[in-house]
């Protein structure tokens, strides 16, 4: 978390930050240890109502893995889960649409980090399909929404070289 490279500053108080651009063409500085995380995720973040499937318990999924990390960095990171495998489970894109509108568009744009950890579920024809582009439509809808977000798209647990490249693609596309 901690890397600066060329295009990352560092504030007087020594923060440092990312900088990134919004649709507008305007530049964003957008803090390396984040302050507001969302969690995107399919039953590896919520498979059990409170913590992720395969976890014996809510201190061992990656959920809590990943936010304890985050406190290593900033006690006070504030970190919100949100389900996304009705995303990957539906089969047409005006349910994708309204699924973004519900979900993404309801959510605060403060967020200065998301991570999407989705694909798992995209598991037949029509989804694999329609994922070739909702995965960018996520991206580009996380983004728009909340424009100080970085984000980042973390591994399936069921995995496919063709989501690996769509989601690659993807995030390559928007930045």
């Amino acid at each position: 978390l901690e890397e600066v490279s060329s295009n990352n500053l560092i504030a007087p108080n020594g923060d440092k930050y990312a900088l990134q651009i919004n649709n507008n063409g305007a530049l964003i500085a957008v803090p390396i240890i984040p302050k507001k995380v969302l969690f995107i995720g399919n039953s590896l973040l919520l498979g059990f109502s409170t913590f992720g499937m395969c976890a014996s318990d809510s201190k061992n999924d990656y959920y809590y893995y990943v936010k304890e990390y985050l406190k290593t960095f900033n006690s006070d990171v504030v970190c919100n889960k949100l389900l996304g495998a009705p995303y990957e489970q539906t089969e047409t894109q005006s349910g994708l649409d309204s699924w973004i509108v519900d979900n993404i568009n309801t959510q605060t744009t403060d967020y200065d980090l998301v991570i999407i950890q989705l694909g798992d579920n995209v598991n037949n024809e029509v989804r694999n399909e329609l994922f070739k582009t909702s995965c960018k439509q996520l991206i580009q809808a996380v983004r728009t929404h909340m424009p100080s977000a970085r984000v980042s798209w973390v591994g399936e647990w069921y995995s496919s070289a063709q989501r690996q490249e769509i989601i690659a693609q993807s995030c390559s596309e928007t930045g």
